[in-house]
């Protein structure tokens, strides 16, 4: 089977490259499938000197090739982020549970409740509301739900962050600087590719028609995908600045979350 130093084309067919043979230094080589009932790629055997690798070293090879993809996946799943979100700071980024402070009972319950929202967008769409004063904590857990969520599907999420207030001034911005102008039609774009789009900081800017008007095209890209809304408004405030519709389509597959009795960290 492994006769010859070259593969031939009935091994480029059923066989792949996995490295050079401890013993003599030739290329190995192994069946290119996953065997069903191992779970995983055969060991690896030498075609010059006959060597095999054995069962710890096959184990060891597959841990080493799922860390290598895991990597990968990261940072495909960062760059993508990085290259089609729009935020104030990047700071928001070194939010995750593991920092998020839990010393009173509502935190914990805030804790707990965006854990198991998180564990819900792994296989259904979900829309979640994050609402609360200022200073409460509401981005915080937004990017946590984001990282448990990546955590969970090993980094195979496309997420992209919109901090609302830079989002509306990088587009009047692009209105006379062409590269502001693209790098924003490009986050649109590819909204409707994401697989989650998290909204931080709604409310926050000046109510206007163009403003308005962005909202109703985000949430027409976001009506079928996850969501995370971050806002200093309650309910009846939403509804008075962004319409029923908006409310509609944030509350198709609704959650939330109220940050009402957190006190302001900022202080």
């Amino acid at each position: 089977m492994f006769s010859t130093k070259e593969m031939d084309p009935y091994s480029v067919k059923y066989f792949e490259k996995c490295g050079t043979c401890p013993r003599c230094g030739a290329e190995m080589l192994r069946y290119k499938r996953i065997i069903k009932s191992l779970g995983t790629k055969v060991g690896g055997a030498c075609p010059m000197c006959k060597y095999t690798e054995n069962t710890s070293d096959v184990k060891k090879r597959a841990e080493t090739e799922e860390g290598f993809t895991l990597a990968a996946r990261k940072n495909k799943a960062i760059g993508y982020m990085n290259k089609y979100s729009i935020y104030a700071t990047a700071k928001v980024f070194n939010n995750n549970f593991s920092n998020f402070e839990v010393s009173t009972v509502e935190q914990r319950k805030i804790y707990d409740t965006a854990k198991r929202f998180a564990s819900e967008m792994v296989k259904n769409n979900v829309h979640v509301l994050l609402s609360g004063g200022t200073g409460r904590g509401k981005t915080h857990i937004a990017t946590a739900i984001m990282y448990q969520l990546q955590d969970k599907t090993d980094y195979g999420k496309k997420v992209i962050f919109l901090n609302f207030p830079a989002l509306i001034s990088d587009i009047k911005k692009g209105m006379s600087q062409d590269d502001v102008r693209k790098s924003v039609d490009s986050s649109f774009d590819e909204m409707k590719n994401a697989d989650l789009v998290i909204v931080d900081d709604l409310g926050a800017e000046r109510e206007t028609e163009f403003t308005t008007a962005i909202v109703d095209d985000i949430m027409q890209y976001c009506e079928d995908k996850s969501m995370i809304v971050t806002t200093n408004l309650n309910g009846p405030e939403l509804i008075s600045k962004y319409k029923e519709r908006f409310i509609s389509r944030l509350g198709k597959n609704g959650k939330s979350i109220s940050f009402k009795n957190i006190a302001d960290h900022r202080g």
